[in-house]
């Protein structure tokens, strides 16, 4: 039988990233589909509690982080959402999780021009993109190599405190654009609003498919997966 074990981090890449990011004061998290892959949600979650650190979501990264996280920013880039792109144009560092980092996810390379960028990722060719300081690792062992190296190092409160304000006043838009409406013809918002609430109650492994169009779009930045 094939035996897979997960990619460990080189010491001296992980060393070098950790000390990128303890300089930072506003970090940000992008999770994308590596997150899932390597089955690395608890460890990810567990570095945004520990150091205050906001995550935002690529497409592939959707369900990275519970919506309903206070550090869940939500859909990042092209088909992103308010208050992960205001955040990423601020951010100092980015911090991206198992993410090609595509023109999607970045806006054509626009949406964090600024950032220093350190992404951990199992392929190097996605690791060393956009001269960022490359963690190549699998995306679990990679976020625990980094927190264990950074100690007790924290986002800047001020940041950490922003971040969650600006992720609820989004949560609360989602509410809002999702909810029943006195419209005489449904919009994509009304129709995801309407098979989140059907769904409601069923087990927590439903799959949402959808094809081309807009919808793939507002489904990024509306659904809101557990």
């Amino acid at each position: 039988p094939i035996r897979f074990v997960a990619m460990p981090p080189a010491d001296e890449e992980v060393t070098a990233a950790a000390e990128a990011i303890g300089a930072a004061k506003r970090p940000l998290i992008i999770a994308g589909g590596g997150v899932l892959y390597a089955q690395a949600t608890d460890a990810l979650r567990a570095f945004a509690d520990a150091h205050g650190v906001p995550v935002a979501e690529t497409q592939a990264g959707k369900g990275a982080l519970p919506w309903d996280h206070p550090l869940q920013l939500g859909a990042i880039g092209v088909t992103g959402a308010t208050a992960a792109n205001a955040a990423a144009g601020e951010a100092d560092v980015v911090i991206a999780v198992g993410t090609r980092l595509q023109d999607f996810t970045t806006g054509s390379n626009s949406l964090f021009v600024q950032a220093r960028l350190v992404s951990i990722n199992v392929n190097a060719i996605d690791a060393l993109k956009r001269r960022g300081l490359p963690v190549r690792a699998d995306a679990g062992r990679g976020l625990a190599a980094l927190s264990r190296s950074l100690g007790g190092w924290h986002a800047d409160a001020a940041w950490t405190s922003s971040s969650q304000e600006r992720g609820q006043r989004w949560r609360d838009e989602v509410l809002r654009v999702t909810g029943v409406r006195a419209v005489p013809l449904p919009y994509d918002g009304e129709v995801i609003g309407a098979i989140q609430r059907g769904v409601a109650d069923s087990p927590r492994d439903d799959i949402v498919v959808c094809a081309a169009g807009s919808l793939p779009g507002e489904l990024h930045k509306l659904w809101r997966t557990s």
